[in-house]
């Protein structure tokens, strides 16, 4: 299934993924003009971290180009070593396995 360009359709599809569990974390925000979400499970990630170099920068991006969004966020916002972007549900979550 491929990744929607609507935020609450994946949304709604990540949790049905994991049969709606109150595990699943979802963090909504704007950053710029757009509407983004981060999503974890919860026991599973550093919060502070995800906090201090994932959401913070985030919120705090301005001056959001046009185009090329997420290349630009994953480049220049996030502040996390390994960031990877996907286009397919199945290479994200299998069966409710990450």
């Amino acid at each position: 299934m491929q990744i929607s360009k609507s935020l609450k359709v994946n949304i709604l599809n990540i949790k049905k993924s994991f049969f709606c569990s109150n595990d699943v974390i979802v963090k909504q925000f704007k950053t710029g003009n757009y509407d983004v979400a981060v999503m974890y499970l919860k026991g599973m990630v550093n919060v502070v971290q995800l906090a201090d170099y994932v959401i913070k920068p985030m919120q705090t991006a301005q001056n959001m180009p046009k185009i090329n969004q997420v290349d630009y966020v994953v480049n220049n916002v996030i502040s996390f070593p390994e960031v990877k972007t996907e286009t397919d549900f199945s290479n994200v979550i299998i069966d409710g396995n990450i």
